[in-house]
């Protein structure tokens, strides 16, 4: 089996044996149902007791309605991505049940209100090897006075009776949510009461059951791939962000605002996306660590600017949390289609780092090395998410701040004794890093920066020479940063002990090391690159070189990460497994895959 291999939809229709896995819960109605927000109180609770837990929502690009789900994957360890089959069902709707019923695994449950059935019966979907909860949602939701959305306690109160967790676990989680509002919390606690009741008193307990840890014990946080970028902009000194909403990166702006006061720093939501970055720039040129975050088609708007910073050698950190495209695309979806264009975009050649996280660990870290990158090299930094990690969440141990440092380069005051005008903005150097002031600092001090191409000194200068000598003082930064920068990371055995090398780069890390866990019986090694921009070529060269089966796995229709390397490298992988359905890669189907592929 040799070229591509294309995954258009999730092939899994049952569940596939994994000793981590203890079970997958959706939920699924209608937007308004407040699905979401009983998803994450779901996931918290599991999260607080030590199981760890991944959080995953889909949902249309509508202002309102439209089909949603919320996924919860329940694991022994770290769960590092979703799978397609369902376990627990918790369905509000008609609709939710016809769309997923195929996805529900042999013995699994599916907890709805009869009356949703409306002129069907349960032998209408010819499953009768999973369990059929009936649960008169909406009559105890109106038995207690209670609006609609109080449907979702009573589900998710039936799933956790079902899997044996205590109902105090659930009262104290929702004394903490609703502590402010007394009304609502008890009638939260009454609903909770008789789901229980209801429960224990209709059906045998799930297959799976799970024992209940003290709270207090918990080593687990919940958190999603925005925050942990948001956090790590925090911890590495961010001073202004400015931003503009854009799907999939809206939640970044709402997160920087929360947390502004206390950390001391400026939040501008911006008229759009251009004034956004030129914000971001503003405040790095004044001193300020400045930030902005978008997705594809906002940073097509920010390219000009992008060119600015470069230019000006002003640093610039840009979250860009990506969504198929192009155009608008499908801007509630996932996939890896900015690389080539976050690598590429601009006029003419200029240097940029860009970054890649795989994890909401790797998010936080990278949002700390995007802001020390930018100031030290003084160029654009890029850091390329996606939908799926910026938009779910994850457990994970509290970050470490034990390496945590922050650098400014060549970035200081000059004295007061420098003499007026002698100051040269873009000296030309060995590393390509010209020492930076802050404008205005001295007084007497004449700073000049400008687009156009400019002498050492910031004064235009369209000579031959000039041009020659600048532009080559830019592109030395990326030779710099190359012998600065990590290498790739490799997961499981070396690529010249291996029976198969997975390349990729990105979020594809936790799904293949879920994989590799699978693969039970073959040697596995995962080449996972973060730093994508500069190119590490020659560490990538010989992984390809050294492998007797090299597999390049992105997100993408073609192949992008492939095209850098054949680029870079001059070397093909002939091997690719690809996906741009706007979801992301599942365990249980690339097992299939990889196991045709050795075979």
């Amino acid at each position: 089996m040799k070229g591509n291999v294309i995954i258009s939809k999730n092939l899994a229709k049952k569940r596939s044996t994994d000793p981590n896995e203890l079970f997958n819960c959706m939920i699924a109605g209608a937007a308004g149902d407040g699905i979401m927000s009983a998803g994450q109180i779901f996931s918290k609770i599991m999260a607080k007791h030590n199981y760890n837990v991944l959080l995953y929502t889909e949902y249309p690009s509508l202002v309102r309605g439209g089909h949603n789900t919320v996924t919860i994957r329940v694991g022994k360890d770290k769960v590092r991505s979703q799978v397609s089959h369902v376990d627990i069902l918790f369905a509000i709707n008609l609709e939710s049940i016809e769309k997923h019923i195929d996805e529900v695994t042999e013995n699994g449950i599916i907890i709805y209100d009869p009356k949703i059935l409306r002129r069907k019966t349960i032998e209408d979907f010819n499953r009768d090897d999973i369990s059929w909860r009936d649960i008169p949602l909406r009559e105890i939701v109106q038995s207690i006075g209670a609006t609609k959305i109080v449907q979702n306690t009573v589900g998710i109160a039936a799933i956790m009776a079902s899997i044996g967790i205590p109902k105090s676990t659930y009262t104290v989680m929702l004394n903490r949510v609703f502590a402010k509002k007394p009304k609502i919390l008890e009638v939260n606690h009454k609903a909770v009461d008789l789901a229980y009741d209801y429960v224990k008193s209709h059906f045998a307990d799930f297959r799976i059951k799970l024992s209940s840890t003290s709270s207090e014990k918990s080593k687990y946080m919940l958190i999603s791939g925005n925050q942990a970028i948001v956090a790590g902009l925090i911890a590495g000194g961010m001073g202004v962000y400015s931003g503009y909403p854009m799907a999939p990166s809206s939640s970044i702006l709402a997160e920087v605002v929360k947390f502004a006061d206390k950390y001391n720093y400026s939040v501008l939501q911006a008229e759009d996306e251009i004034a956004a970055v030129m914000n971001a720039m503003g405040a790095n040129h004044a001193g300020a660590r400045g930030v902005t975050a978008t997705s594809g088609g906002g940073l097509a708007l920010m390219v000009e600017a992008i060119g600015l910073a470069s230019s000006s050698e002003t640093p610039l950190v840009i979250v860009d949390v990506m969504r198929p495209g192009p155009s608008t695309g499908l801007p509630t979806w996932t996939g890896q289609p900015d690389l080539l264009f976050a690598i590429r975009l601009g006029q003419d050649t200029f240097p940029r780092v860009v970054l890649a996280p795989g994890d909401v660990t790797e998010a936080y870290q990278l949002g700390i090395e995007a802001l020390n990158y930018a100031e030290e090299y003084q160029l654009p930094v890029i850091i390329l998410s996606d939908k799926w990690l910026g938009m779910s969440y994850f457990s994970c141990e509290k970050f470490s701040n034990d390496d945590l440092e922050i650098r400014t380069g060549k970035t200081y005051l000059l004295d007061d004794e420098t003499p007026e005008g002698e100051y040269k903005r873009f000296a030309i150097t060995d590393d390509g890093v010209s020492p930076r002031a802050i404008p205005g600092n001295p007084e007497n001090m004449i700073f000049r920066t400008t687009g156009n191409e400019h002498d050492e000194y910031g004064i235009v200068d369209d000579t031959a020479e000039n041009r020659i000598a600048q532009m080559d003082k830019r592109m030395k930064k990326l030779e710099t940063m190359l012998k600065a920068f990590p290498d790739p990371k490799i997961y499981g055995v070396q690529a010249s002990d291996a029976d198969i090398t997975f390349i990729t780069w990105g979020t594809n890390k936790g799904v293949l090391i879920e994989l590799m866990r699978r693969l039970e019986g073959i040697k596995v090694s995962i080449v996972h690159i973060t730093h994508v921009w500069p190119f590490p070529a020659e560490f990538i060269a010989e992984a390809i070189n050294v492998s007797k089966l090299p597999v390049l796995v992105e997100q993408n229709s073609d192949a992008q990460l492939g095209q850098l390397i054949r680029n870079e490298c001059l070397l093909d992988i002939d091997n690719k497994i690809l996906r741009y359905d706007g979801r992301p890669f599942d365990p249980v189907d690339l097992e299939r895959i990889v196991r045709d592929l050795l075979n």
